[in-house]
């Protein structure tokens, strides 16, 4: 990878932090809005980096708090997530030093902020020569990765394992499938992984589950454009059959899961023919938001599309 492309990704993935932390857009929204921009062989690199920057923010802000005399203008602030590309880099990825350094400054004059390699540059090696990372820190948000208000959250409802709970939310997460189970079993579609390449296990109490020993890109497994698995993490899964058999707890929180794999689940049983299953899903949708949330465009444009789409 040239130095030019190199920087195009750095820049590009500061853009799509911008996106998220900034503009409030789902990750996956901001980099399918962006990642046109990059060419197909950088694009895994891509995504690492606004993962892995997204998934460590608290921590690599507070390094940035700490590299910088005074926070950078409000119309400068794609410059602050270009910084934590660069110190996500130099921390957690096993990019060459001067390769990450030399890219992400080269990054300041795709953004049109020139004048701010400089400050990119002295950030980032004083990052490496003061070693940061190896410094601890006495704020909470910084040491636990986790925004102050739901540590402090955690520490009340959970006192005896809020620790526990907050380094393994900081954990990455495998990559979860959920085979259709209208078209064939998790075990039948493991031996399909596994005929390709693929490597995956099943979860006991989760039917249609599974879990892949290493993430890989869509495309690569069989039968997905076709509709044979889609991507869904395990918990998820496990709320869905709550909510169609009426065990387990309900909580509102669980409103996107629930609308989500609702439609692909609905789908499923539908054409298995388990109508009273579907009827009690749909009844249990309506009586667990409230009367606001139904009225809000989202609820009903997702319900009236979905219904119509899938059971015509």
């Amino acid at each position: 990878m040239s130095n030019k492309s190199g920087a195009r990704v750095r820049a590009v993935a500061a853009e799509i932090v911008t996106a998220v932390v900034v503009d409030g857009q789902s990750l996956d929204a901001a980099i399918a809005a962006h990642e046109e921009r990059i060419a197909a062989g950088d694009r895994a690199l891509l995504r690492m980096l606004s993962y892995g920057v997204l998934r460590h923010h608290w921590t690599l802000q507070a390094w940035i708090d700490v590299l910088l005399s005074k926070p950078l203008r409000k119309e400068d602030w794609i410059v602050n997530a270009l910084l934590a590309v660069g110190l996500f880099q130099l921390w957690d990825t096993r990019i060459p030093a001067h390769a990450a350094v030399s890219a992400t400054v080269e990054a300041t004059r795709s953004l049109r902020r020139p004048k701010l390699a400089g400050l990119v540059n002295a950030c980032m090696r004083r990052f490496q020569r003061d070693q940061l990372e190896t410094q601890p820190s006495r704020d909470d948000e910084a040491r636990f990765n986790h925004p102050r208000w739901l540590i402090e959250r955690l520490q009340r409802d959970w006192p005896e394992d809020w620790q526990a709970i907050l380094e393994a939310n900081n954990a990455r997460a495998p990559m979860w499938l959920r085979v259709n189970a209208g078209r064939l079993t998790a075990e039948a579609y493991r031996q399909r992984l596994a005929d390709a390449g693929i490597t995956a296990t099943t979860l006991e109490g989760v039917p249609a589950a599974l879990c892949l020993a290493e993430p890989c890109p869509v495309e690569e497994l069989p039968g997905f454009s076709a509709g044979d698995v889609s991507v869904q993490d395990a918990a998820a899964q496990i709320a869905s059959d709550w909510l169609l058999t009426g065990e387990g707890p309900m909580m509102r929180g669980d409103q996107e899961v629930a609308q989500g794999e609702g439609a692909a689940r609905l789908h499923e049983l539908k054409r298995r023919r388990e109508d009273r299953f579907v009827d009690k899903f749909l009844a249990e949708l309506d009586n667990y938001l409230t009367s606001q949330e139904k009225e809000e465009p989202g609820y009903r444009a997702w319900f009236r599309i979905e219904c119509k789409k899938r059971f015509p």
